[in-house]
């Protein structure tokens, strides 16, 4: 039987991670003025580069030989257990249905499978799993792109970061532009 490679230390940082969104999620309504709003702030400076150094220190070249497994693998571990929590969720939003009440939008077969991708909002109470969607796109381009350099002998890690870090860029100054204009598709690239 295969062992995994675990790293506690790397387990315990993404515990004290996942504590500080929380924390951070907590602390939302309160102003920057306010102390706790600056703990937010600084909060919400690292989290996000953290999960990503974390992510990028295990990734293996080996996902980039068997594209076919390595998509399979991921939609094992993300697409799947996300969308059987949204179909349940959508089934007891329906169930509340019956009874007045609703949650969200109406759980259709668009809502359900689609809206996921392009918003990750569609229930209310289930937002919290809207990042499950982005992050597996996010894995699959990223395995796509490293092999494409590879392809063209271009595999250089300076290359990943400047084209990572604009896209980025991009990314951050949509969202800054036009915060409202932020939605559909839009929403899913800037995320």
């Amino acid at each position: 039987m295969k062992v995994k490679e675990r790293s506690l230390l790397f387990d315990n940082i993404k515990t004290v991670l996942i504590i500080l969104v929380v924390l951070g999620h907590a602390l939302e309504e309160i102003s920057l003025e306010h102390e706790y709003g600056i703990i937010r702030a600084c909060i919400y400076s690292f989290h996000m580069p953290a999960f990503i150094f974390i992510s990028g220190y295990f990734y293996k070249t080996d996902y980039e030989e068997n594209i076919g497994k390595y998509i399979w693998k991921r939609t094992k571990r993300l697409l799947i257990p996300a969308y059987l929590w949204n179909i349940f969720y959508g089934g007891m939003v329906a169930f509340l249905g019956l009874f007045g009440f609703t949650i969200g939008a109406k759980p259709d077969l668009y809502n359900l499978f689609v809206m996921p991708f392009v918003d990750g909002e569609v229930f209310q109470y289930n937002l919290g799993s809207w990042f499950v969607y982005p992050l597996f796109l996010v894995c699959i381009i990223n395995v796509l792109f490293r092999k494409f350099l590879k392809l063209i002998h271009l595999d250089n890690e300076f290359i990943v970061l400047i084209v990572y870090l604009a896209i980025g860029m991009i990314g951050i100054n949509t969202a800054i532009e036009n915060p409202t204009a932020i939605n559909g598709i839009v929403k899913l690239f800037v995320r």
